[in-house]
């Protein structure tokens, strides 16, 4: 039995199913559920009400029958297990496909330096707001919700274990294997053109009231 005439067994026994035990929209919750999956075919007028899961299942089998994906991310909290791991892998995959399609369209528009003018736009827009010493209120804000949990020192827990994290490889010395490849970086002031590593730059733009942004790597 292909898995086509498996999706259409389940249907007729959904449809059946819900017949017999008065189920139906007007008094449960359910989804309409196209018979030829809306996404390959288009709006097709023949389909039927299932539940929430029936739905699910039948979205997965149609994904497994055309190797397209047919299924929303909530469908994967009502799937069986099985069923889940043989389908959720094509989700992914065109997920995937489809998030970079999307990040190229809506950065294709590039100034001279190749960088995105809407991403350039953004940032200007929520990084307006400057506080006294001209970093963003914007981040100032999320950094103090993000490190608000402490240790008995006072330091940001959060941070103290992306720390560990990130310096977790270390060389024949010791040393950060990650900290020795960004200290190694260049980064030159848009606006004076100073040229240091990136916290020794960061310290620079600070100390003379100069968005960190308005930098570039130049090695």
């Amino acid at each position: 039995m292909t898995i086509w005439e498996v999706y259409v067994a389940y249907i007729h026994k959904c449809v059946q199913d819900n017949y017999i035990n008065d189920i139906d929209p007007a008094h449960y919750e359910m989804e309409w559920n196209h018979f030829l999956p809306q996404c390959i075919f288009g709006d097709q007028p023949i389909g039927h009400w299932l539940t929430k899961r029936q739905h699910a299942i039948a979205s997965a089998l149609q994904t497994l029958a055309f190797r397209k994906n047919c299924m929303c991310g909530w469908h994967k909290h009502c799937l069986p297990e099985q069923l889940l791991n043989l389908a959720w892998p094509i989700f992914c995959n065109e997920a995937v496909s489809r998030g970079k399609r999307n990040a190229e369209e809506l950065h294709k528009e590039r100034d001279e330096n190749g960088k995105s003018i809407r991403m350039i736009k953004h940032n200007a827009k929520i990084h307006a707001k400057k506080d006294e010493r001209g970093n963003s209120i914007l981040m100032v804000r999320n950094a103090k919700k993000v490190h608000a949990e402490k240790n008995e020192n006072g330091k940001s827990i959060r941070g103290l274990r992306y720390a560990e994290r990130l310096h977790r490889e270390k060389d024949e010395l010791g040393r950060s294997v990650v900290a020795m490849r960004v200290n190694s970086q260049r980064w030159k002031c848009l606006v004076t053109g100073h040229i240091s590593n990136s916290g020794g730059l960061s310290a620079y733009q600070k100390k003379r009231g100069i968005d960190t942004t308005q930098r570039e790597r130049v090695g």
